[in-house]
């Protein structure tokens, strides 16, 4: 028995949270039409199982929590699951700085315990926390805090 737009669609956010423009994406991707594919996605957002501003919540708390990313990793991934600009400044005004610091020091100090404090240590841990998304102001304080600076 084949499943109805609206079925399939309640499949994925069964799954787990998603956004708008991810579950669009799946549902052309499964060559199901586009008025099928809105009227499903009204439905859900009348329901309220399908929200993007508690998907940013949800992901940004659970971001912090696992506590290996910053802010521009963390809105590089949002951006990706379709997250529009508005949403994306809003979440930016959300978030604090000590708490990133925190995040920094502790990924800083990981990478430090597996790594060690070798040759050229200092530009290679900078370039590990630049890639995981912690601007340089931040990387700058929590090496402080390391003393390692």
């Amino acid at each position: 028995m084949k499943k109805t737009p609206l079925q399939y669609a309640l499949d994925l956010v069964s799954m787990r949270d998603r956004t708008e423009a991810e579950l669009r994406r799946k549902m052309l991707d499964k060559k199901i039409e586009t008025p099928e594919i809105e009227k499903a996605i009204n439905f859900l957002k009348e329901k309220n199982f399908l929200d993007d501003s508690r998907f940013v919540k949800n992901f940004i708390a659970s971001s912090k929590r696992q506590g290996r990313f910053g802010r521009r990793r963390i809105f590089q991934k949002l951006k990706i699951f379709g997250i529009s600009n508005e949403l994306l400044e809003e979440a930016w005004q959300g978030l604090d700085e000590d708490s990133e610091e925190e995040r920094a020091i502790e990924t800083a100090s990981k990478w430090l315990s597996k790594k060690g404090s070798n040759d050229n240590f200092k530009e290679k841990l900078i370039r590990h926390l630049i890639g995981r998304g912690f601007d340089y102001d931040i990387i700058k304080k929590a090496m402080g805090e390391l003393n390692i600076y």
